[in-house]
């Protein structure tokens, strides 16, 4: 316990990731997802969308690494949080949007009423 709390420690003094060189990045990116690993833990890298982006994280590398990917999104209009997963490695899942809220529990999937 006390290793994983100095390396989570180590990963908020990694933060940002350089973005200048995309060898580099990807260099970065890999470690920090291969340390990771090895204390077999789950991990959640949270990574913000550029409007119109192309990719599914800012740096467009980092969804290749990783083995799962949810997007998050707000529809303001509709006042309503939405969830989709985009990849997940070694399952089946839905490519539907899921309704969702953010309480003191947590996240919670509503059912979509249409």
């Amino acid at each position: 316990l006390e290793e994983s709390h100095k390396f989570a420690k180590l990963l908020d003094t990694m933060i940002p990731v350089p973005l200048d060189a995309p060898l580099v990045t990807r260099m970065h990116i890999t470690t920090i997802i291969n340390e990771l690993r090895k204390l077999n833990c789950t991990s959640i890298l949270i990574s913000e969308l550029i409007d119109e982006s192309k990719g599914l994280s800012r740096d467009t590398i980092t969804e290749f690494l990783v083995d799962g990917v949810i997007v998050l999104t707000l529809d303001e209009t509709m006042d309503i949080r939405r969830m989709k997963i985009r990849k997940m490695r070694g399952t089946r899942h839905t490519l539907t949007p899921q309704s969702m809220e953010i309480t003191s529990q947590g996240l919670r999937i509503k059912k979509d009423v249409i």
